[in-house]
């Protein structure tokens, strides 16, 4: 599977709405971002979104060793 990122934006660590579905086949990365000193804690997400470019089968078995 090949992806090409889209786009990216920072969330609040509440905003639930990145892991809603969509429709066309998608790839979202989220990270932790927004360190806080004082808290010792995230406060933001950082959200990267990439949408499905190709699919190509692969050319030699995978070993499962």
């Amino acid at each position: 599977y090949t992806y090409a990122v889209s786009g990216q934006e920072i969330v609040s660590d509440t905003d639930f709405s990145i892991i809603e579905p969509t429709i066309d086949p998608q790839l979202t990365l989220i990270t932790c971002s927004g360190w806080h000193v004082g808290l010792a804690t995230y406060l933001e997400r950082l959200v990267v979104y990439s949408d499905l470019v190709d699919v190509q089968p692969l050319s030699e078995p995978v070993s499962s060793n």
